[in-house]
């Protein structure tokens, strides 16, 4: 076990243009040792992780719509 999940959540904002912006969230503890490389490797799974769920639901959404969406933003914390 490299870093253990405390919570995640998400945030939808209306823009001015009428699009919506979702933003997601993650907070993490790194659980072992080297803490500085697990917490880079941590980072990166965890940006990668949100962009690709991101992505998912930006395709989704434009698929159902016929649109094209804003393109999303994450977050993440530990």
């Amino acid at each position: 076990k490299y870093f253990d999940l405390d919570e995640g959540g998400y945030v939808l904002e209306r823009l001015a243009d009428g699009s919506t912006m979702l933003t997601l969230s993650t907070s993490y503890r790194v659980s072992s040792r080297p803490g500085l490389y697990t917490k880079l490797w941590a980072d990166w799974v965890m940006r990668d992780f949100h962009r690709m769920i991101l992505e998912l639901i930006r395709d989704r959404s434009e698929e159902e719509q016929g649109t094209q969406a804003h393109a999303s933003t994450y977050s993440h914390a530990h």
